[in-house]
């Protein structure tokens, strides 16, 4: 009797645990496919960040001149001078940005995409637990 009420308690506790083991394995294997892209091979990244990368530059190098609480609306980071908010590809008020304030703009995108990851894991886990009822048996 005492093995049984182990085991129901041991299945519980697997039970809880089941979505952090699974988030952390398919985090590592995320990290493992995608990382090798930040830089690649050749020391570079894809041609889509070529203008995002130069944007969290210019981003960082505003606020680092102006504050937090001035908006950048030009920057002459970009064809001798543009407008930066306006500009809908702009994303100054972005994660991206705001992580690129800490470390440099390459792990900052990087960091995003793994954090909009988990975003999306866990807002998946919760969308089945509570929208869709799904449980396990």
């Amino acid at each position: 009797m005492g093995t049984e009420l182990l085991s129901i308690t041991t299945r519980a506790w697997v039970a809880k645990c089941a979505p952090v083991v699974g988030f952390c394995l398919l985090l590592a294997v995320y990290h493992l496919v995608f990382g090798q892209f930040f830089p690649n091979r050749n020391g570079t990244v894809g041609h889509d960040y070529s203008g995002t990368l130069p944007g969290l530059l210019a981003g960082y190098y505003w606020f680092s001149v102006n504050g937090p609480l001035d908006v950048p609306w030009f920057t002459p980071a970009f064809c001798g001078g543009q407008p930066f908010f306006a500009d809908p590809q702009s994303g100054y008020y972005s994660a991206g940005q705001l992580l690129t304030l800490v470390v440099d703009p390459l792990t900052g995108a990087y960091l995003t995409m793994l954090l909009f990851a988990t975003l999306g894991y866990w807002g998946f886990y919760v969308l089945l637990c509570r929208g869709f009822a799904v449980s396990r048996p």
